[in-house]
């Protein structure tokens, strides 16, 4: 436990996630073992880094030392105020990982439950909206069973209400993100457009060009992409198609494309 302890406030990430990985499934599980692994400096937010690592050994061993601190109530506390930590540790459970579930439940005991209840929340709205997957339909199943039984003993009304927060939730952060590859891909559309041709290699204008605008972003900030022929649209594609994408998933509210 010494070594772990080390490990996890050297500063070094691959040192903390081998030490991890490498914690016997029966070690870290009594409030004294939290507390000596959270003793130091950088342990608790090398626990939550871990926690997202693709190293699934470590991030399991992660939601272990936590489940164990959480055991004490000034432990408790400082997993609650660490940031990112519930939501991380939330996700794991979402996941399947229980002992991720029994640090969440023992924070939620400790005083703290509206910052779990909070963060379990967020995995009630499934990534994939309407057609999500089984694992995001498992995730906000797991996520309601938490709030609705101790320590959160929440009503069904109250976690309804939770999901449809969650929803806007997502929504508005895919309508950002939109937003932000909109606004990414503007500045250089706005300068590949005169009034005239926008392919590169064509480039016409004048009274006696006929140019027609992309349909496909028909109103974006850059305003109207004008072409003069479909051969050209064509030709322009590989180039306009981030900011078309962009601009049209942002008039919906939803992000673009790959």
């Amino acid at each position: 436990m010494e070594s772990l302890a080390a490990a996890l406030a050297s500063g070094d990430a691959a040192a903390a996630a081998a030490a991890l990985a490498g914690l016997p499934a029966d070690a870290a599980t009594t409030a004294e073992h939290g507390a000596a692994l959270l003793a130091a400096d950088g342990a608790l937010p090398a626990l939550v880094s871990a926690l997202g690592s693709g190293n699934t050994a470590a991030a399991a061993a992660a939601s272990r030392c936590l489940r164990a601190a959480a055991l004490g109530a000034p432990l408790a506390e400082r997993i609650a105020g660490a940031g990112g930590a519930l939501p991380a540790l939330a996700r794991r459970f979402g996941g399947g990982d229980a002992a991720a579930g029994d640090a969440l439940r023992a924070v939620a005991a400790a005083g703290h439950g509206a910052c779990v209840a909070a963060a379990a929340a967020e995995l009630l709205a499934p990534a994939g909206g309407a057609g999500a997957g089984a694992a995001d339909e498992g995730a906000a199943g797991r996520a309601r069973a938490l709030l609705l039984a101790e320590p959160l003993s929440l009503p069904e009304v109250a976690v309804d209400a939770l999901a449809r927060c969650a929803a806007t939730t997502s929504r508005l952060r895919a309508r950002v993100q939109a937003l932000e590859a909109l606004l990414a891909a503007a500045a250089a559309e706005a300068a590949a457009r005169p009034e005239a041709c926008a392919a590169g290699a064509c480039r016409k204008s004048g009274a006696d060009v006929r140019l027609k605008p992309c349909a496909g972003c028909q109103g974006g900030p850059a305003g109207r992409i004008l072409y003069c022929s479909p051969q050209c649209q064509r030709a322009d594609w590989q180039r306009h198609k981030p900011y078309c994408r962009a601009a049209a998933a942002a008039a919906v509210g939803g992000a673009p494309a790959p």
